[in-house]
């Protein structure tokens, strides 16, 4: 189920907010790394780039492994804080350190997404090539949540 409303990010942050103390109770050590880290999208959709960073600074001091997917959730909600702040340079590391981190754990979702991510914050020259790798990665999935990445990355494709 996906709690994100992108059209209204208030509500989402509403939504994540009452989650919060069931993640914490949760043995699932990268619920509430994931949860924060939609609560701190939620901010930075509205422009509000302060308390998204305050909300990433908490995040970072609660991941307990830095070869996690919370340390992937982490490192892509940095990054795109930093993108729609016009920071691209420095959120390509860190979508590229998401990239490196989700491969190496085989989650493949997460990989596309820090892939999808790498190409729309590339110069239109490297753009093709993280396009590739993240289609590659969706057309192998068996997974549908993973392969439904397909529309939006051939979309993405043909626009650059």
């Amino acid at each position: 189920m996906n709690l994100s409303k992108y059209d209204n990010p208030k509500q989402s942050v509403v939504r994540f907010v009452s989650l919060i103390d069931s993640a914490e109770a949760s043995s699932d050590k990268d619920y509430l790394p994931a949860l924060l880290s939609q609560v701190a999208r939620s901010y930075a959709m509205r422009g509000d780039f302060k308390s998204a960073h305050e909300q990433l600074n908490e995040l970072e001091l609660r991941i307990q492994e830095r070869s996690s997917r919370g340390q992937i959730f982490y490192l892509m909600e940095c990054g795109r804080a930093l993108k729609a702040g016009g920071d691209s340079k420095r959120a390509r590391i860190l979508f590229n350190d998401a990239f490196i981190i989700a491969d190496r754990l085989g989650d493949d979702c997460l990989a596309i997404d820090a892939a999808h991510m790498m190409a729309i914050s590339e110069a239109l020259s490297n753009q093709h090539k993280w396009h590739v790798m993240a289609v590659n990665i969706a057309e192998a999935s068996t997974s549908d949540f993973t392969r439904n990445w397909l529309g939006t990355l051939y979309n993405n494709m043909a626009w650059t």
